[in-house]
């Protein structure tokens, strides 16, 4: 349970406050437990893989004076992990089968399902980004602006503002979201503006509520997550 569900609850109509106390109770032991987790964290996180390297390199140097910093970066790379099948996918793969598609996207009937499959990637992008949400306005935008690079950046408006803020065109050229001169600072970028502050690296749905609105994959994250600091707190002295 995230520390906010409590909090979430207590907010619903039918909560009685005669269980307030349990409520924070249960918070304070998450609490503690938390810091007691961060105590024992004193080491630095080594990655195997190269690009998760590469990424932990980049983000430990931006995150150097934060606060947790070194947590934030086993968090990034444990959700990018995930998020690009352990760094091996730098584009989202849009070949769904019907049945997989329905599967993934439940809301798509059987005949609709049918139909995008044998349309094929692009007609399967466009119609399942066709979101004003994602800021794709234009035809073709779903295809255009599909998932790109370690933490998957998809839509026109993610696509523009993370684009300003790392100072490259992505509306001109979305392919350079999976460069390597890029690829990274995306990831850490969007950390930096949807993620830190708005959650403990330690809440693992919480975290991943802020990577991945439908929480895909939840348990996996969780296992990496918690593999990557047990490493870290067994081996104090790695270094990356």
């Amino acid at each position: 349970m995230r520390i906010t569900d409590l909090f979430e609850k207590a907010e619903k109509p039918a909560f009685s406050f005669k269980h307030l106390p349990k409520f924070l109770k249960a918070a304070q032991a998450k609490l503690a437990d938390i810091e007691q987790k961060k105590e024992n964290f004193t080491g630095q996180y080594n990655p195997s893989n190269p690009n998760e390297q590469r990424l932990a390199k980049e983000a430990r140097a931006q995150w150097a004076d934060m606060e947790d910093g070194e947590l934030w970066v086993v968090a990034l790379c444990t959700q990018c992990a995930v998020e690009s099948g352990n760094f091996s996918q730098r584009q989202e793969n849009m070949k769904y089968s019907a049945r997989r598609l329905r599967q993934v996207f439940p809301n798509i009937s059987k005949e609709k399902a049918k139909e995008l499959a044998d349309a094929g990637d692009q007609a399967i992008a466009n119609h399942i980004y066709d979101k004003k949400s994602l800021g794709n306005t234009m035809a073709g935008d779903g295809w255009l602006f599909r998932g790109r690079g370690w933490i998957q950046l998809t839509g026109r408006h993610n696509y523009t503002k993370v684009g300003n803020a790392i100072g490259v065109n992505l509306l001109a050229n979305p392919d350079l979201a999976a460069d390597d001169e890029y690829i990274n600072k995306i990831a850490i970028n969007y950390f930096e503006t949807r993620v830190i502050g708005k959650a403990d690296p330690f809440d693992v749905e919480a975290v991943t509520s802020k990577v991945n609105s439908a929480r895909e994959g939840l348990t996996d994250r969780i296992n990496k997550f918690e593999k990557a600091v047990s490493q870290v707190t067994n081996n104090t002295g790695s270094t990356a």
